[in-house]
């Protein structure tokens, strides 16, 4: 369109001098000011557009197509052969972003609907922000920009996947999700915790008479501590400085965590999932899939942090409140010697810990422990089913 113009702005100037009278003058100042006509034009239709974007739905499976919409209402009486929409998203955990340009023609007075789809192949929350649009002039010369930045939020769901597990005889697991914990006394007068010597203070329905009676001194009943929960999975953020591979990382143990909840689900067990949000651990109990929905919501609202085993360590403080007979433990690290620590501090009749990564040049991909510490079993990325088949809950 340039080379044509130019050659018209010639022939125009060729004609004025050869002829040099009204109507070549004219036919040149016309030729001449026909970008300053599209300059104008495309100010004015700069001014009388607006832009809107929409997602069809905020929630969306892996790889399924995420439908949105931009609708341009125009309205001013020019029509424009030459716009295009940036678009750029990202998924939370992970900083690069994807940019994409979609071309759309404007039509004068009309409102429209221009529909795109994008994908996500990791879960988490999908961001996709439209920067602006750009108008071009009928000679794509000139253009100006209307800017957008709106962003709309998708949050895309992991993927479960069947697993194989077995439940171990030493957990003592419930569908109505009751235990009593082995590590701590409470009010249920159902079990009895512990026999003990009598204290001042102590409730004289508590006192064990036919015991006492056979004792020179008298000793009371501690009764149990109800606990509604005898699984936890654990969820560590903590990634290395610059990791590389952190999106596949957390999109990994997310998956791993919501397949063995779905599997847990499917087998009537209650359990808990925990998390550290930042400014403390969180707790949550899963009973349904509307459980199972919030905590994943929430979940994905987390940032990760460096080198920093934040939700171990606000675990340990106050696992007296909560006692479990099997602690999952997610990590994407594993600092040396953090297994023995880790199995002298959780008060659990089973320890497991996931190690999320790659270990595609490792020997073998899971390991046990001697029996005095937790199982480490490592998660691979791109293979949760072989991982994590025949485990022991």
């Amino acid at each position: 369109m340039k080379l044509i113009y130019l050659i018209f702005l010639i022939g125009s100037g060729v004609f004025y001098i050869e002829y040099a009278d009204n109507l070549s003058a004219i036919t040149f100042l016309i030729v001449l000011c026909i970008p300053i006509f599209m300059e104008i034009i495309v100010t004015w239709v700069h001014f009388h557009i607006k832009v809107e974007l929409r997602a069809l739905s905020t929630i969306a499976n892996k790889d399924d197509d995420i439908t949105i919409q931009i609708i341009i209402q125009n309205k001013s009486g020019f029509s424009i052969p030459n716009a295009a929409a940036e678009i750029c998203y990202w998924n939370s955990y992970q900083k690069k972003h994807e940019y994409a340009k979609i071309n759309i023609p404007i039509s004068g007075k009309n409102t429209q609907c221009i529909t795109a789809k994008l994908s996500s192949q990791y879960c988490g929350r999908l961001f996709i922000k439209l920067k602006s649009v750009k108008i071009f002039d009928y000679l794509k010369w000139f253009y100006q920009s209307k800017r957008v930045n709106q962003v709309v939020e998708i949050t895309v769901l992991p993927q479960p996947y069947f697993i194989d597990a077995t439940f171990s005889n030493n957990n003592n697991l419930s569908c109505e999700g009751d235990t009593y914990s082995k590590y701590k006394s409470g009010d249920d007068p159902s079990e009895v915790f512990d026999i003990r010597e009598y204290r001042a203070g102590d409730k004289p329905n508590r006192i064990h008479w036919k015991l006492s009676s056979k004792s020179e001194e008298l000793l009371v009943k501690e009764h149990s501590h109800l606990i509604n929960s005898t699984v936890l999975f654990l969820l560590e953020f903590s990634t290395a400085p610059h990791e590389k591979s952190l999106v596949k990382i957390l999109d990994t143990m997310l998956e791993t965590v919501m397949s063995l909840s779905e599997f847990m689900l499917e087998e009537r067990v209650v359990h808990s999932i925990a998390w550290y949000n930042g400014k403390m651990l969180i707790i949550e109990r899963i009973s349904t899939q509307e459980d199972l929905a919030v905590a994943l919501n929430k979940l994905f609202a987390v940032a990760p942090y460096v080198n920093m085993q934040h939700a171990y360590d606000n675990f340990i403080k106050v696992q007296d409140e909560n006692n479990y007979s099997h602690v999952v433990y997610f990590t994407p690290q594993l600092p040396e010697g953090f297994c023995k620590n880790f199995s002298d501090n959780v008060q659990a009749e089973l320890l497991s810990i996931f190690h999320i990564g790659d270990f595609s040049k490792a020997e073998e991909n899971k390991t046990e422990l001697i029996p005095s510490e937790a199982e480490v079993i490592n998660i691979q990325i791109g293979a949760i089913q072989e991982s994590i088949n025949d485990f022991i809950i």
